[in-house]
């Protein structure tokens, strides 16, 4: 059952004619801020988008270009399920600003749903990329069906495709538990980690840009260190996370903040990015507040890591 934002990107196409692909800076299209007149049933019959406010909220921080022109025309899914009640609000927020930014630069649709239906086989075919929106746990469903949709993502980035994940997304399927069986073990591959807990929330962190000269830095302008303006939660990951299975690109500066967390290496990873066989990976760990969608810099940061998963941003992702 769908419980929120249905398919705002195929909105979009319906009611601003066909998007294109151009590196120029463009104003978006109108159907940008629905109104009355533009909200439809989905196709499980139910309709939600971002208010005025919310769009009036989000438009001047956006980034005023793509990194790079789309190859193609693109694709993009956005996942944000309804039953995670913590993080539901800023994962519709989230939703906005990334449809906000494939409409206004014109380098993806954008389909953003709640229900783990569209995490399909079938249903994945008619997309580039699936962003996992604030997903925690169990957002894929529950039993035999939840798995098959994990097995179904496995196999849609391991065949060239792209994901990316956001903060929550960080819980996997059975977090608490070792992986019980293959998928479970591939999808924390996938991902190169599990959630151990919060590390702390802290107050303006000071973050350290591990590669600053990689495209999906290119908003700290090539500078080694950021003071994050927001308050945000830092997440305490644990095996299978390595730095020999991913690129870490953006890491929290743990003795800046009070509360430190548990790893003895003190290693807090915030942004990665990975192959996965054919696919790509890109891996977003802030996002717990809505403030980071109100960031031009962090907006600037999920985009290129929107267009390295699509495919269109080349980047360097061999692991340490």
């Amino acid at each position: 059952m769908v419980i929120s934002w249905i398919a705002l990107g195929c909105i979009a196409a319906e009611d601003a004619g066909p998007t294109s692909f151009s590196r120029a800076p463009k104003e978006p299209a109108e159907a940008v801020v629905p109104t009355a007149s533009t909200q439809r049933d989905g196709p499980w019959g139910e309709s939600s988008f971002p208010d005025r406010q919310t769009v009036a909220a989000l438009m001047p921080h956006l980034p005023a270009q793509a990194s790079s022109v789309a190859i193609k025309p693109r694709r993009l899914l956005v996942f944000t399920p309804a039953s995670d009640r913590a993080h539901a609000a800023v994962g519709a927020y989230g939703a906005a600003a990334l449809w906000l930014m494939g409409q206004s630069n014109r380098i993806y649709q954008t389909t953003v749903v709640s229900d783990p239906e569209m995490l399909r086989e079938e249903a994945l075919k008619a997309f580039d990329a699936v962003v996992l929106n604030n997903t925690f746990g169990d957002g894929f469903g529950t039993g035999a069906e939840g798995e098959k949709r994990a097995a179904a993502l496995l196999e849609f980035v391991r065949n060239g495709k792209g994901l990316a994940g956001i903060h929550g997304a960080v819980v996997v399927p059975n977090n608490d538990q070792p992986p019980d069986d293959p998928v479970e073990s591939q999808y924390r591959l996938m991902l190169g980690c599990a959630f151990e807990k919060p590390a702390c929330m802290a107050e303006a962190p000071l973050l350290k840009v591990e590669d600053p000269l990689n495209p999906i830095c290119a908003a700290f302008h090539g500078n080694g260190r950021f003071a994050l303006p927001f308050k945000d939660e830092i997440v305490q990951l644990k095996a299978p996370y390595s730095r020999h299975l991913l690129r870490v690109l953006v890491s929290a500066e743990m003795d800046t903040v009070p509360h430190q967390g548990s790893r003895a290496d003190h290693d807090y990873p915030l942004v990665w990015i990975k192959p996965f066989d054919q696919g790509r990976v890109f891996f977003f760990a802030l996002g717990h507040s809505p403030a980071t969608f109100n960031d031009p810099v962090m907006l600037r940061v999920l985009q290129d890591g929107i267009q390295y998963v699509l495919g269109d941003l080349p980047a360097n992702d061999t692991p340490e």
